[in-house]
C-alpha cells in the first residue's frame, strides 16, 4: 500500500487547517469582528464612571462646606445666646439695685441711672433674642444641607465601585471569552447607571 503523505498532503492539511481556525475564532468571539464586540464600548460607558467620580467628590466637598458653615453658625448663636443670658443676669442686677437704693434712701439719680441700665439690658435682649434664633435656623438648615449632600456623595461613590467592578468583569470576560461574565458585567453596570441616576434624584 502506497502511502500519501508528502508535499501535496502538508499542504492540503494547512490550507484545512487555516481554513477552521478563523470559523472557531468566529465562535469563540476571536478576530477582529470578535475583538470589536468584547473590547470595544460606546463614549456614554466610558464617561458615566468619570461624571460619577467626578460628582462624588463634588458632593463631598459640598457637604463638607456645609458642615463647617453650620459648626460656624452654631458657634455664632452659643455666643449670642450666652450674651443675651448675660444681659439677662445685668438687667435683674441694676433692677435689684434700683430697688435697695429705693429702700435705702438712695438718690434720684442712682435710682434712675439703675433702672436706666435695666432698660438698655432689656432692649439688647430684644435684639439678641429673634438674632439668636436666626443663627440656630441656619445651623438647622446648614446641617440638613451637609446630610443631604453627603447622600448624593454615597449614592455616586457606590456608582463608581459599581462601574469599576463592571469594567474589571468586562475585562475577564474579554481574556477568558466567556459571556456569562460579561452579561453579569452588563448587570452590574445596569446598576452603576441607576446609583448614578440616583446620585442625583435620591429616588431609592
Amino acid at each position: 500500500m502506497t502511502s500519501t503523505w508528502g508535499p501535496t498532503a502538508c499542504r492540503t492539511t494547512s490550507r484545512s487547517a487555516a481554513a477552521r481556525r478563523p470559523r472557531r475564532r468566529a465562535r469563540n468571539g476571536g478576530g477582529p469582528a470578535g475583538s470589536t464586540r468584547w473590547r470595544s464600548a460606546p463614549p456614554s460607558s466610558r464617561s458615566s464612571p468619570r461624571i460619577a467620580a467626578l460628582e462624588a467628590g463634588n458632593y463631598a466637598n459640598e457637604a463638607l462646606f456645609a458642615a463647617n458653615a453650620g459648626v460656624l453658625r452654631q458657634t455664632q448663636a452659643v455666643d449670642t445666646w450666652s450674651e443675651y443670658q448675660a444681659d439677662s443676669i445685668k438687667k435683674y442686677e441694676a433692677q435689684n439695685l434700683a430697688a435697695l437704693l429705693a429702700h435705702t434712701g438712695g438718690t434720684p439719680q442712682e435710682i434712675q441711672a439703675a433702672r436706666d441700665e435695666a432698660t438698655r439690658r432689656q432692649a439688647q435682649q430684644d435684639t439678641l433674642q429673634p438674632e439668636a434664633a436666626r443663627l440656630g435656623d441656619e445651623t438647622a438648615a446648614l446641617n440638613a444641607e451637609s446630610r443631604t449632600n453627603l447622600a448624593h456623595h454615597h449614592r455616586f461613590a457606590v456608582a463608581v465601585t459599581l462601574f469599576q467592578v463592571a469594567i474589571g468583569l468586562s475585562a475577564i470576560a474579554a481574556l477568558l471569552r466567556r459571556r456569562v461574565v460579561w452579561l453579569v458585567s452588563l448587570a452590574v453596570g445596569a446598576l452603576a447607571l441607576l446609583a448614578l441616576l440616583d446620585g442625583f434624584r435620591l429616588f431609592l
